[in-house]
């Protein structure tokens, strides 16, 4: 497996010189039209066709490689769990007992009442002038107020 991830990195760097190589431009002197005077002009050199397809090539070998490397350390892998031969039991999810809810006696549950559900309720939000709606002595008996105490 080690050897391929090799040969894959050594194929992606010859891919990068042979594209690298496909993009060079050759200075060549020469004279542009009726002008007697010389230019520089830049030229692709002869090979650059073969330089691009060789860098595809090479592109594609490093790809190929990296597959067959993974390929084989999954297939591995497999190998190795197979080999282990241990039965594994499923595991039954545990179930707890649901606690039964108590209501209390001085409501009824078949329909809501308003003024039993509400005159417990203790008001903390403020107001839009940052005042609380309730006094300080509805505070204080609402705090000493035993609501668990079923």
């Amino acid at each position: 497996m080690y050897i391929k991830l090799l040969g894959a990195g050594i194929c992606f760097v010859l891919s990068l010189f042979n594209i690298l190589g496909a993009m060079q431009r050759v200075p060549v002197k020469t004279t542009v039209g009726d002008s007697s005077r010389p230019t520089v002009a830049m030229m692709e050199p002869p090979g650059t066709n073969l330089n691009w397809l060789s860098g595809g090539v090479f592109f594609a070998a490093s790809i190929g490689l990296i597959a067959w490397a993974i390929w084989e350390y999954n297939s591995n892998l497999d190998m190795e769990i197979n080999s282990t031969e241990v039965s594994i039991t499923p595991v039954a999810p545990v179930t707890l007992p649901i606690p039964a809810i108590q209501t209390p006696p001085n409501i009824e549950t078949t329909r809501l009442q308003g003024d039993t559900l509400h005159k417990n309720i203790i008001p903390f939000r403020r107001t839009a002038d940052g005042s609380v709606p309730i006094s300080q002595e509805k505070f204080k008996n609402a705090l000493e107020d035993d609501l668990w105490s079923d």
